[in-house]
């Protein structure tokens, strides 16, 4: 069967198209570092590549939760500390003005002490914010949670939870609401001030002590929660980044190409591709007196 000029230069055109495709395929793993360019390359790794994207993107989604949620409770924690140190302090000035050598003088000057712990109280209350974002408003973070009129405090949040999906399946309240907390822990030091301002030293020592120290054993034991969050979440970030680091190896051990192959396929896929091109042009100029010679 003879076979025409055509048939042969159609032949070769297709034989330049296959191997200009490799050529360009092998060029651009090269470029990329990535061993599949399309589905058709690895059907099974594309897929699982597709997977382990997603995952991926959910570890980094998680990792963020979870540096927002340290940042919010170790804020609070600082808050809380403050607070710790104001309420001894208010208890060690009842303690003093609960003597019985302690004067009207010194029971005013005590009292007025007692008032400036009760505005550092409100300060931290209101000042105590991440970013834009009040810490003790309960989900009402936007608005200042507290008022004062007087010695009467009033508490402006809700008692709504800040939850933060911290992994998969795990949720974490990050906040604590500043009413009873902050409200309590003021309103026992308010107490207090008027018992020492009317110089009552039985229900000073009586009551006043005894609510302030139920007040400052809530306080701790919120305390102990906040700190126990804190190390909950560094766990979980150890789990969340070692898993990342998994997935990422898994990722590029299925995705990557080894470099130096593909550059010696992409060398190999050139020098085919260019004696394509070379026979096709000497193909092209071919002439009846070339078949005659």
């Amino acid at each position: 069967m003879r076979i025409s000029t055509a048939q042969m230069l159609n032949a070769m055109q297709q034989v330049m198209e296959r191997n200009y495709e490799r050529y360009h395929l092998a060029q651009q793993t090269v470029i990329t570092g990535k061993r599949i360019q399309r589905p058709s390359d690895d059907p099974f790794g594309a897929s699982l590549g597709i997977t382990l994207h997603r995952l991926l993107q959910e570890s980094e989604q998680y990792q963020r939760n979870l540096k927002t949620a340290k940042n919010f409770l170790s804020i609070t924690d600082v808050a809380l500390e403050n607070l710790n140190d104001l309420v001894r302090q208010a208890k060690s000035l009842a303690i003093q003005a609960a003597t019985d050598t302690q004067n009207p003088e010194g029971r005013a000057a005590i009292a007025q002490q007692i008032g400036q712990i009760l505005a550092e109280i409100v300060s931290i209350g209101n000042n105590t914010t991440y970013g834009d974002r009040f810490i003790f408003g309960g989900l009402q973070t936007l608005t200042a949670p507290f008022s004062v009129s007087g010695d009467t405090l009033t508490y402006h949040g809700d008692h709504g939870d800040l939850n933060i999906e911290v992994s998969p399946a795990v949720v974490m309240s990050v906040n604590v609401q500043g009413d009873p907390l902050i409200t309590g822990i003021y309103n026992a030091i308010a107490q207090i001030k008027r018992y020492v301002e009317t110089s009552d030293i039985e229900n000073l020592s009586r009551e006043g002590l005894k609510e302030l120290q139920n007040q400052l054993d809530n306080l701790l034991r919120t305390r102990a929660v906040v700190g126990s969050k804190v190390q909950q979440i560094e766990m979980i970030q150890q789990r969340i980044e070692k898993r990342h680091v998994d997935f990422t190896e898994l990722l590029s051990s299925i995705e990557d190409a080894d470099v130096a192959d593909a550059i010696t396929k992409l060398k190999m896929a050139e020098t085919t591709y260019q004696v394509t091109l070379a026979t096709m042009a000497r193909l092209g100029s071919l002439s009846l007196l070339d078949f005659l010679t």
